[in-house]
């Protein structure tokens, strides 16, 4: 069985409600000392302001150093709001097909350095850069994609899993679907194909059906990013007759930015199955909701919801 705390967006707590973000992360630590861990997944956006908010960054840090100090794995994705020029919000970028990527303050406090003595940590597509990177996490493998991943950063993901057949593989990436369960696609607000600095990318639909859907062994894909809605999933067999949990989740327009709600996910490789839940850690307890308590059996692709 493995055990994962997955954490969206908390770009408003880093923003505006310090105070709320380390008391997410201190609840961590004292969950962990009672339950089984084995990682701790956020989905991108740990900033609003980009490269230019380094309190933000400085926030975010001084708030997950805690669990980097508890030992407890800290694996981030890169979102849209992480980028030194924060991405898709109306704002002029000089040369957004040249240095629109640009992820240089991000990787300065959550990047190489900080994963390079880890031995859960694997590798990267880019060298020194951690946008794009995979981790081995007991006998699983978390894969890490770019805002809008290019086609290039997809043909490397594929090689990286065809050279774990017998892992199974949980994906992260920042946006991938929308809160109503379609993956994001030319017609979904706030697409990262739509902005000039990532228009070299794909969205859900696309990662679905260039990448996703010829894999074996993904068995959940986990994204953020899109508001206001809180939660969705839907689950789709890949072309290798796979089935594969596709789950939305993000607070951040919720009172404190969230409250640093997050899902707990546990993964039985026996019976190949998923149990999701949802805790809040600042009323320390589970919430229910709809689409909020699942049990995922990914051999038949049964679905039962838990009330």
């Amino acid at each position: 069985m493995h055990h994962f705390l997955i954490i969206p967006d908390t770009q408003y707590m880093a923003k505006n409600h310090p105070d709320i973000f380390l008391n997410m992360t201190k609840t961590i630590i004292q969950y962990c000392k009672d339950h089984p861990i084995d990682a701790v997944i956020q989905l991108g956006d740990i900033v609003d302001g980009g490269g230019q908010a380094n309190n933000e960054f400085d926030t975010a840090k001084e708030c997950f150093q805690l669990l980097d100090n508890a030992g407890i794995p800290l694996i981030f994705a890169a979102g849209n709001h992480d980028y030194d020029q924060v991405i898709g919000i109306g704002l002029t970028h000089p040369n957004p097909e040249v240095d629109g990527r640009n992820l240089s303050v991000y990787n300065h406090y959550f990047g190489y350095d900080r994963l390079k003595e880890k031995d859960w940590y694997i590798s990267s597509y880019e060298k020194n850069q951690v946008e794009n990177s995979y981790y081995k996490i007991g006998e699983m493998i978390i894969l890490v994609l770019e805002f809008g991943p290019r086609d290039s950063v997809l043909d490397w993901a594929h090689q990286v899993l065809t050279n774990y057949p017998n892992k199974k593989c949980i994906l992260i990436t920042h946006s991938y679907m929308y809160y109503d369960g379609k993956r994001t696609s030319s017609h979904s607000e706030h697409n990262p194909i739509h902005s000039p600095e990532t228009k070299d990318g794909n969205d859900g639909e696309m990662i679905w059906q260039k990448f996703i859907s010829k894999q074996s062994n993904i068995v959940a894909v986990f994204s953020g990013h899109h508001v206001p809605k809180n939660i969705s999933y839907r689950v789709d067999k890949t072309d290798k007759g796979n089935v594969v949990l596709q789950s939305f989740q993000n607070w951040q327009e919720e009172k404190y930015g969230g409250a640093g709600r997050m899902r707990l996910v546990q993964y039985d490789s026996k019976s190949n199955s998923l149990i999701l839940s949802v805790f809040n850690p600042l009323t320390k307890e589970f919430e229910h909701g709809k689409d909020y308590d699942l049990n995922i059996k990914l051999g038949g692709g049964e679905q039962v919801l838990i009330d």
